[in-house]
């Protein structure tokens, strides 16, 4: 009887899992990146950043962030702004 349940509970805490994966990805899908190609940011990815970062004679000012994070929405205009300001100067 004990094992039953406890079979139970594992198989609800699987499917409480997928639906929650389920969830975050159709979540993100739906959410547009904080930048776009008419911002003056650099959007870096994992096969980006090592070729431009690593061995650029350039300052970099990199910000780690989540589209969905809301200090990351808060503080994308600032980023923005700072970069349309620089481009050019370093």
């Amino acid at each position: 009887m004990i094992r039953i349940s406890v079979i139970r509970t594992k198989i609800k805490c699987c499917i409480v899992l997928v639906v929650i994966s389920l969830l975050n990805h159709a979540l993100a899908s739906k959410i547009k990146g904080l930048y776009n190609d008419e911002d003056k940011v650099f959007v870096l990815n994992s096969k980006t950043f090592g070729e431009n970062v690593f061995d650029s004679e350039s300052v970099w000012l990199i910000e780690f962030y989540n589209s969905w994070c809301g200090h990351c929405i808060h503080f994308a205009p600032t980023y923005k702004e700072f970069a349309a300001e620089k481009t050019g100067m370093i």
